[in-house]
């Protein structure tokens, strides 16, 4: 999917700001599709620059921007559990 027609006239907004989500943004940036940003739960990385791109803030700013100024990707990937 290219980032003309339809998809270029919305900008993506990146769930989480780890490394998972950092590969999502580098693809996104490659097919094309303008970026707004990223949210993160982390209190601490809200009105930061990762990669460029602005920390918008946690969860709550999805809902700000509404369905119709944003589309969603999934950068949140999986964390390594402890046994011990």
């Amino acid at each position: 999917m290219t980032g003309s027609g339809a998809a270029s006239a919305i900008a993506l907004a990146i769930l989480g700001a780890g490394g998972h989500a950092r590969v999502v943004m580098d693809a996104a940036e490659r097919a094309g599709f303008p970026l707004l940003g990223l949210v993160d739960r982390d209190r601490a990385l809200h009105g930061t620059r990762i990669g460029g791109f602005p920390v918008l803030g946690d969860d709550d700013e999805i809902d700000r921007l509404g369905p119709a100024a944003v589309i969603l990707a999934n950068g949140i990937g999986v964390r390594p559990t402890r046994s011990d």
